[in-house]
């Protein structure tokens, strides 16, 4: 395939949408992102995705943002012990 380029004469790259109306679809975007050329240049594929799809994909992205939110409350206790851990510490080598 030939390809694709930007009003700024810049090669587009691939990038993964993350929206709720188009999860994991790719598409052709400036390799800027600041860029004042535009940005979004079209889709990779065709939209053919159907609606279970679409819907399977929404609940893996959910449920993968519950995971991320778990993780960093496990984080959160792990970093609040090594702080205590080093001021007991700290507080031993003074004495």
């Amino acid at each position: 395939m030939a390809p694709i380029y930007c009003r700024c004469e810049r090669e587009a790259i691939v990038r993964t949408s993350w929206t709720s109306k188009n999860p994991g679809r790719r598409f052709y975007s400036c390799p800027i992102k600041a860029s004042q050329c535009g940005g979004f240049l079209g889709w990779v594929e065709p939209d053919n995705v159907s609606a279970g799809s679409k819907n399977e994909l929404e609940g893996s992205i959910t449920e993968l943002q519950g995971s991320i939110s778990e993780l960093e409350a496990v984080n959160d206790v792990l970093v609040d012990k090594l702080k205590a851990k080093e001021d007991e510490s700290r507080k031993r080598k003074k004495y």
